[in-house]
């Protein structure tokens, strides 16, 4: 219910996730969904650790140079949402080892500036698995963007999908 979302401003890097017993940053605890996040110069981290992510509200970042990183640690699929991310830092897609899965990361139907780098990269040589940010809305990168798929015929594939506007400068 996104009358009865929570709005978090992290004060440290922290992480998101739907397990009741997350609480290994300073600010959230226990999120639900559509709950908002201000990273506020620090790194918001999505990842498949505590299992699939509830589904976030709007992010933005208050201060100067706020990030994003959504990371896949396990073999299971990573599918997160959020309304629309608005960072003046970095946002990353990336695997942490071989033998990872998908990670979809779709933003919704507003628009979503990154003031930083969109780094979407995997080095995942062992399982064919796919990167995906797909973009129902429109997308602004006004720092460089990278797209790296991992080497070998079994390589993890990389995609960049915008349905709308979009702009790199």
């Amino acid at each position: 219910d996104v009358a009865k979302a929570t709005a978090y401003t992290l004060a440290a890097n922290d992480q998101w996730g739907d397990a009741g017993t997350l609480n290994n940053g300073s600010t959230i605890d226990n999120p639900s969904a559509n709950d908002t996040v201000d990273v506020n110069n620090f790194t918001l981290t999505i990842s498949d650790t505590d299992g699939g992510a509830k589904g976030i509200g709007a992010i933005t970042d208050g201060g100067a140079g706020g990030d994003v990183a959504v990371i896949g640690n396990t073999a299971t699929n990573l599918t997160a949402t959020a309304a629309t991310i608005a960072v003046n830092g970095n946002v990353s897609l990336t695997h942490d080892a071989d033998n990872r899965a998908n990670i979809t990361l779709t933003l919704g139907t507003g628009a979503s500036t990154i003031g930083g780098t969109l780094n979407i990269t995997s080095s995942d040589a062992t399982a064919n698995s796919q990167l995906l940010l797909d973009v129902t809305g429109s997308l602004v990168v006004t720092g460089a963007t990278t797209l790296v798929g991992a080497a070998g015929g079994n390589g993890s594939d990389v995609a960049l999908t915008v349905d709308k506007a979009a702009t790199f400068t």
